[in-house]
């Protein structure tokens, strides 16, 4: 898969000029492909993905695309975009908001097998189950882990052998992003139970849910600390924990190492946010688009 060896993630919550700006410097940079999230107050992911393939010649990932939405528009949307821009999409999707991981988890894979008819699809999976089912058929996984430890854990339950994309908040430090990192680790470090339960993880995870995330989220939206939250305590008493285990961050050369040890499991490795917020980072990007 021609696509490289790494890329950024960008989400909707910039404006399309800023997001064609951001887009264009990855592109300069050597990149090949970047992946769009799709979250809740965010612009639609398929927007980003039109003002992104009008301005620039990259390839485009969803990543992921929730089946809170319907199947049948996603594969619209999808073909839509083909018949304009070209082959140039891979779809990646996840299961979303779900009460029920059962029908989550059941759900995901009948859409994805949907989707795999007409493009290429790679299913997002954090626990062992989805793994297993997914790798059966998709053209590739995105993991949701960076730690290669656990990414060894994870890839152990796969079927066969897929293109296998690791996918991380990442950021080359000092940034003043770095509380938004943070915020995106706790998220990442509580997103499997299986996992948590596996690594022995459950007195750090009991701390880490007591946090009401989204408080911390919309201060950082107003361009405030997360240091006026009560809730902030707890995620700094476990930063150096989270940062080292569920981000790709540190100096220039720390990110170059850590992509390497990454890169001898997995095929590729997607820069998630907050990445794209940084202009240090995004200055830096190209010698990262060299490993």
């Amino acid at each position: 898969m021609n696509i490289g060896k790494v890329s950024v993630n960008i989400n909707g919550d910039r404006s399309l000029k800023e997001i064609v700006e951001i887009a264009k410097q990855i592109e300069k940079s050597g990149i090949k492909i970047v992946w769009i999230g799709e979250f809740e107050d965010f612009l639609d992911p398929f927007e980003i993905a039109e003002v992104i393939a009008d301005e620039t010649s990259l390839k485009i990932g969803f990543g992921v695309l929730t089946i809170n939405r319907s199947c049948k528009k996603i594969l619209s949307d999808l073909i839509d975009l083909r018949n304009r821009y070209g082959d140039r999409f891979i779809v990646g999707i996840g299961a979303g908001k779900f009460k029920n991981p059962k029908k989550a988890l059941n759900e995901t894979i009948s859409c994805a097998k949907k989707l795999k008819k007409h493009f290429k699809i790679f299913v997002g999976c954090s626990s062992p189950k989805i793994t297993r089912e997914s790798s059966t058929f998709a053209d590739g996984i995105l993991f949701n882990y960076v730690n290669p430890i656990y990414l060894k854990w994870i890839t152990g339950y796969l079927k066969r052998d897929v293109f296998k994309v690791a996918y991380g908040p990442a950021l080359i430090l000092p940034s003043e992003f770095e509380e938004d990192l943070l915020i995106a680790s706790c998220i990442v470090s509580l997103s499997s139970r299986k996992f948590i339960e596996w690594f022995k993880l459950e007195e750090i995870a009991k701390e880490l849910e007591s946090i009401d995330i989204y408080e911390l989220i919309n201060l950082r939206r107003a361009g405030r600390s997360i240091s006026e939250s009560k809730y902030s305590d707890v995620l700094f008493k476990h930063k150096s924990f989270l940062l080292r285990n569920f981000t790709i961050s540190g100096s220039l050369e720390d990110v170059i190492s850590i992509l390497k040890s990454i890169l001898n499991i997995c095929d590729h490795v997607v820069l998630a946010d907050p990445f794209y917020r940084d202009k240090k980072s995004l200055k830096l990007l190209w010698h990262l688009s060299k490993i």
